[in-house]
C-alpha cells in the first residue's frame, strides 16, 4: 500500500540526499476528495500545509533507498530474507555478535533444504520460514536495533543491563484492512486523498504516480459482510449498496475477485 510522507519525512530524505530519487516515483498530494454517502457530490478540500504530502508505495520507497545505498555506499552489504534470532554484547571489547538465520517466503519447502516456522512470543509478530542450516554470526562494532516488536536485540541490550522503556496501550477498536486497487477514468484528479466512511467502515486512497489510486478497506474483524465475500459479485454488491457515491463502476471483475479472496491484515 501508498505511504504519505509529510514535511518531516521529506526533510530526514533530503538530509540522506535521496528527496530527489524518491521524489520521482512520488505522487504530490494536495488534499482529500471526501465521499459523504447520503446522494451529494464528493467535496474536494485542500489542504493548507507549507509542504504538499508526497505519496509513495512502500516498496518503490524501499527500492529508491536500496538503488541510492548501492550507487553512494557499493561496499555496504544488504542482506535479503534474513531474521535476527539472538544478539549478544560483549561488556569487555564493546561490540556485539549477532545470530542471522535465513528465512524464506511462507511457501512449502522446495525439496532442497528442510524449513520449519519460527515460534513467536506474541501475537503481533510475523513468522519466518526459517531455512535449517542457515544460521550465521556476525560481529559489529555498532548495532541499530531496528528489529520489529519483539526485538531481540532490545532483548540483548536488558540482559546487557541496559536500561530499556517500552510500554504497550490495549486495543479498544481493532481494526484490519484489505488492499483495494482502483483504475480512475480520464480526467479525474490524481493529487487527492479519496475518501469515505460508512458505520464502521472506512476506505481512503491515495494515487500512485501512474494515476490509479491504491485504496485501503479498513473494517472491524468481525464484519462478517467483507469476510464472508466470495466472488466478484459480492464485492461488487457490498459496494454498491455500502458505498453507492463511491466510484464501484471503476473497480474490474479482476480486482474485485482480489479484494474478496484477500485475507484482512493489521489488527
Amino acid at each position: 500500500y501508498n505511504l504519505g510522507l509529510g514535511e518531516r519525512g521529506q526533510r530526514a530524505l533530503n538530509r540522506f540526499g535521496v528527496f530527489e530519487a524518491v521524489d520521482r516515483w512520488s505522487q504530490t498530494v494536495l488534499g482529500r476528495m471526501s465521499y459523504s454517502q447520503d446522494g451529494k457530490p464528493p467535496v474536494a478540500t485542500l489542504a493548507n500545509k507549507r509542504v504538499s504530502s508526497r505519496i509513495i508505495a512502500r516498496d518503490r520507497l524501499t527500492s529508491c533507498l536500496y538503488e541510492e545505498l548501492r550507487s553512494a555506499w557499493p561496499d555496504v552489504q544488504v542482506q535479503f530474507s534474513v531474521e535476527c534470532s539472538n544478539a549478544v554484547f560483549h561488556s569487555v571489547c564493546g561490540n556485539a555478535t549477532l545470530t542471522l538465520q535465513q528465512c524464506g517466503s511462507l511457501q512449502p519447502g522446495d525439496g532442497v533444504m528442510p524449513q520449519r516456522l519460527t515460534p513467536e512470543a506474541d501475537n503481533d509478530s510475523e513468522q519466518c520460514l526459517v531455512v535449517d542450516g542457515g544460521s550465521f554470526n556476525v560481529d559489529a562494532d555498532v548495532v541499530i536495533g531496528a528489529d520489529g516488536v519483539s526485538s531481540k536485540v532490545r532483548e540483548a541490550m536488558e540482559m546487557a543491563g541496559s536500561h530499556t522503556f517500552r510500554q504497550t496501550f490495549p486495543d479498544r477498536s481493532p481494526v484490519i484492512y484489505k488492499t483495494l486497487p482502483i483504475s480512475m477514468p480520464a480526467g479525474s484528479r490524481v493529487d487527492l486523498n479519496y475518501s469515505t466512511r460508512k458505520t464502521s467502515i472506512g476506505i481512503e486512497a491515495l494515487p500512485n504516480i501512474e494515476g490509479s489510486l491504491a485504496g485501503v478497506v479498513l473494517f472491524k474483524p468481525t464484519d462478517e459482510d467483507i469476510l464472508n465475500m466470495r466472488s466478484a459479485s459480492d464485492a461488487r454488491q457490498f459496494f454498491s449498496s455500502t458505498f453507492p457515491d463511491w466510484p464501484t463502476p471503476q473497480l474490474s471483475d479482476a480486482e474485485l475477485t482480489a479484494f474478496a479472496a484477500r485475507r484482512g491484515g493489521g489488527g
